[in-house]
C-alpha cells in the first residue's frame, strides 16, 4: 500500500468514526476526530472540512461554522455550493456588505447559476424606515437632515433620530460639523447638535460644508465661507458647493468654474451648469453645461465632450449613466455623451448605487442599467440614491427605503421588514 493509500484509508476510517459520532449525537468528539482527518490532504479533504462545518452548526456555533467556510473558499477552492452557504449566513446575519462582497468575488471567479441565481434574488432586496417627515434631504456621511412640523432635525443610516428637531434649516454632515440656522443664527453644529460656532452674520440661506468651505446667501448675495467664519470678498448671484477643489459660481447670467484659491477656471460663458443635489459639479471629470438653449458635455478643460444636444439634463453621480431629455422623453448617455438606454421614460434622474428612479404613468420607480424596472413605480416622488438609501414620497409624507446590499448591521427598522 502506498504513502497516499494509507493516508486516505485513515482519513476514511476517522471518517466512519466521525459519522457514528454524529449519529450517536456525541457532537465533541465528531468535532475532534473530524479535525484531525482534515489535517489530511486528500482529495476528500474539502468535504470533510464542509462535515466539520455543518457540525459546528448543529452544535450552536454558527461562526465557527462561517470560519471554516471561509477558510475553504480562502484557500483557493472554487465551489458554488461553499460560496452560496457562506454567502447566505453572513446575510442571514445581517452582514450584508460582506454578504455582497463575497457574492460578488464568487461571481467573478465561478460560472454559477445558483450564485447568479440568488444575486438576482437579494441585489434589489429593500427595506423601509419607519419614520415619516415633511421634507428631506439624501444621506450623505451617514446622516440625513429630516424635516418634521417646521423644524429640522438628522436620521442616522441605522434609522435614529441622532439630533432632534430644533433648526430652522439644516444641511449634511461634512466630517464632524454641519453648518444649519438655528434660531435664526447662522451656526456649525457637531454630530451632538451642539454649537460648535456662531456666525456674527445672519444667512437667508445656506449650503453645506465641503473641503472646508460653504455657500451662504446675504442680503440677496452668495459668498464663500470657511468654518472659522472668515468671508470671501467676491460675491455671486448663485454658487455651488466644492468637490474637488472646484465649484460653479454665476455672476449675471452666466456661469463659470472656480478652484478654491479663487482662480476662474472656465470663465462665464455658459447660461447655465447642472449641479447635483449636493450642489457638486464635475463628479467624474464631465458635467452638463448650457449654451443657445441645449445642455451638452464639457471636460474641466472646457472641451466639448460629445456633439450630441438635450433639452434638460441631470448631473452625473461618481458612476453609472445621467438621466437626459429630449422631444420630451427622458433617458440616459454615458460620460462621452452616448445615447446608452432609450428615451421612453416621463422623467428620470441620473444612476446611483446601480439604479436610476424613473417616472412611469405619474409614478416613481427605480431601474437597473439594463432598463428593467426593479423597484415598482409605486412612489409620488423619490430622490436618487445614495449610500445605499433613497428618498421616497407616499402621500404627503416622505420616508427612506435602503438597499440591503448597503444595510448597516443589525440596525432596527419598520416592523415587517424581515424577509
Amino acid at each position: 500500500m502506498t504513502s497516499n493509500s494509507r493516508t486516505l484509508a485513515k482519513q476514511q476510517e476517522l471518517l466512519l468514526d466521525a459519522e457514528q459520532y454524529v449519529k450517536d449525537e456525541i457532537y465533541q468528539e465528531a468535532v475532534l476526530v473530524l479535525t484531525k482527518a482534515a489535517g489530511y490532504r486528500t482529495p476528500q479533504t474539502e468535504s470533510i472540512r464542509k462535515f466539520l462545518a455543518e457540525i459546528y452548526l448543529k452544535m450552536g456555533y454558527p461562526r465557527k461554522y462561517l470560519e471554516i467556510l471561509l477558510e475553504i473558499i480562502g484557500d483557493g477552492t472554487l465551489c458554488d455550493n461553499i460560496y452560496y452557504e457562506a454567502v447566505v449566513y453572513l446575510y442571514d446575519d445581517y452582514q450584508y456588505a460582506a454578504a455582497f462582497q463575497l457574492l460578488k468575488d464568487g461571481l467573478s471567479r465561478l460560472d454559477a447559476p445558483k450564485l447568479k441565481s440568488l444575486y438576482r434574488q437579494i441585489r434589489y432586496k429593500t427595506y423601509e424606515f419607519y419614520g415619516q417627515y415633511d421634507l428631506v434631504q439624501s444621506f450623505q456621511n451617514g446622516l440625513a437632515p429630516v424635516l418634521k412640523d417646521g423644524k429640522w432635525g438628522y436620521l442616522s443610516n441605522q434609522n435614529e433620530l441622532i439630533i432632534d428637531y430644533k433648526f430652522d434649516y439644516a444641511t449634511h454632515f461634512c466630517g464632524e460639523l454641519a453648518l444649519v440656522i438655528n434660531n435664526g443664527r447662522t451656526t456649525l453644529v457637531n454630530r451632538q447638535g451642539f454649537n460648535a460656532k456662531v456666525a456674527d452674520f445672519n444667512a437667508e440661506e445656506i449650503l453645506g460644508v465641503s473641503e472646508n468651505r460653504a455657500g451662504v446667501k446675504i442680503d440677496n448675495k452668495w459668498f464663500f465661507i470657511d468654518t472659522e467664519f472668515n468671508i470671501t470678498v467676491d460675491h455671486w448671484n448663485k454658487l455651488g458647493s466644492y468637490r474637488n477643489g472646484i465649484t460653479a459660481v454665476s455672476q449675471g447670467l452666466k456661469w463659470g468654474i472656480r478652484d478654491r484659491q479663487g482662480r476662474l477656471l472656465l470663465n462665464y460663458v455658459y447660461d447655465d451648469i447642472i449641479l447635483d443635489q449636493f450642489h457638486y459639479c464635475f463628479i467624474n471629470g464631465v458635467n452638463f453645461v448650457q449654451n443657445d438653449g441645449s445642455y451638452y458635455l464639457i471636460d474641466i478643460n472646457g472641451e466639448t465632450v460629445s456633439e450630441n444636444r438635450w433639452h434638460k439634463a441631470r448631473a452625473f453621480s461618481s458612476s453609472g449613466y445621467a438621466a437626459v431629455e429630449k422631444e420630451g422623453k427622458w433617458g440616459f448617455v454615458n460620460t462621452e455623451g452616448q445615447e446608452c438606454l432609450p428615451f421612453i421614460w416621463q422623467d428620470a434622474r441620473s444612476f446611483n448605487n446601480g439604479l436610476a428612479a424613473v417616472r412611469i404613468n405619474g409614478k416613481w420607480g427605480f431601474i437597473n442599467q439594463y432598463g428593467e424596472v426593479v423597484i415598482g413605480a409605486v412612489y409620488q416622488d423619490v430622490k436618487s440614491f445614495s449610500e445605499g438609501i433613497a428618498a421616497v414620497k407616499s402621500g404627503n409624507s416622505w420616508t427612506f427605503i435602503g438597499l440591503e446590499e448597503f444595510r448597516p448591521a443589525r440596525s432596527v427598522f419598520a416592523a415587517g421588514w424581515e424577509r
